[in-house]
């Protein structure tokens, strides 16, 4: 009876192995730029003539059942040539895929629009470019949103001509106005610090409507507004720009820009502006706009270490005077007793730096 059982046992561990058909064993690899060996996973092995594939693994590994009358085995993967193999040795094969990235550059093209909201972000953020600046005679910040209905800039009085943002019907110190991230203008500047921002210095303004993140402070409680400048590595060597009004407004723009080496690049801004012409239109003997003059002057430094460590520096300068009043006013005989007239005068001198 233990000889039987034997006997049984026998014949069925040769009938499982006969009716197991053999399987090949193969890897699919590739060369890479350095003429270095790597495997590809996701490659599909099939014999020529049959749709069931066999998949390779993380190490380009494939186990494939061998069929009889089948020796034509096609290779493929995405991004490769498809190769068909003819095996003769039924054992291991390996395979050495040919890349088919010889296609031409292709460049796409995409022109952004004035002002864009991105739908990544989870905040709503608006994002307005140069192209939004362009479609209103701007000057400085506080003339930038003439375009945008999200933002408000209203005269706090005529006479001194300093203005104020509004938004979602909140006064101007409810809004956080930020320079690049940094604490911008607040305080005792909020009144004029509008204009000591000009255009031309401006890459994209940032809108974000409503209660935003404390990370960069409290003050947002109606709304945040971002400024970001033209950095030394993105701005033009050499740029002037100049404007004038028949209302005597003039101005005139420069931007220097250099780059001595790849780390280290530094530009200055400047800026100077005068309003010079008394205007009564409505005859009520006062000056329709305050006149003045302003000369600003920005200079920024960029150091890249290109190891992860990034040193921005910038500091500016702005003299600021404005005066208005009646109409024959003069700033320069205030102290007369002489002229008994009524009039204003601004005068601020403001030095700041910043350092990230």
């Amino acid at each position: 009876m233990r000889r039987f059982g034997i006997i049984v046992w026998f014949l069925f561990c040769c009938f499982t192995a006969w009716s197991q058909p053999a399987t090949l064993k193969g890897v699919v690899v590739e060369s890479n730029s350095k003429g270095e060996i790597e495997p590809i996973a996701g490659a599909l092995v099939y014999w020529l003539g049959q749709t069931k594939p066999a998949v390779t693994d993380s190490l380009g590994v494939f186990y494939i059942p061998i069929v009889a009358n089948k020796n034509s085995l096609v290779v493929q993967a995405m991004g490769f040539k498809t190769d068909t193999i003819l095996v003769n040795n039924k054992n291991t094969l390996r395979v050495m895929m040919i890349s088919k990235r010889n296609f031409e550059d292709a460049i796409v093209s995409y022109e952004r629009k004035s002002t864009e909201v991105s739908f990544i972000d989870p905040w709503k953020v608006t994002i307005m470019n140069e192209k939004e600046l362009f479609k209103a005679a701007c000057c400085n910040l506080s003339e930038s949103f003439e375009t945008n209905p999200s933002v408000d800039v209203a005269f706090n009085d005529a006479l001194t001509g300093s203005k104020q943002i509004q938004m979602l019907g909140l006064a101007g110190q409810y809004t956080q106005m930020s320079v690049e991230q940094l604490p911008g203008i607040r305080g005792i500047a909020s009144n004029y610090g509008l204009n000591y921002i000009p255009g031309t210095w401006i890459n994209a303004i940032q809108v974000s409507k409503g209660t935003g993140s404390v990370v960069n402070g409290f003050e947002s409680i109606s709304g945040q507004i971002n400024v970001e400048l033209h950095k030394p590595t993105t701005a033009e060597k050499i740029y002037f720009n100049a404007y004038g009004s028949e209302g005597g407004r003039y101005e005139a723009n420069l931007v220097l820009a250099q780059q001595p080496t790849k780390r280290f690049s530094h530009a200055l801004f400047l800026h100077a502006s005068t309003y010079s012409l008394r205007m009564d239109q409505n005859k009520d003997g006062y000056l329709d706009n305050p006149l003045g003059e302003q000369i600003n002057a920005l200079y920024r430094v960029l150091y890249d270490t290109k190891t992860g460590f990034i040193l921005n520096a910038s500091m500016q300068y702005v003299k600021d005077k404005k005066w208005g009043g009646e109409f024959n006013y003069e700033e320069a005989k205030r102290f007369d007793t002489a002229m008994p007239l009524y009039g204003t005068l601004v005068d601020a001198e403001r030095l700041n730096g910043t350092l990230k």
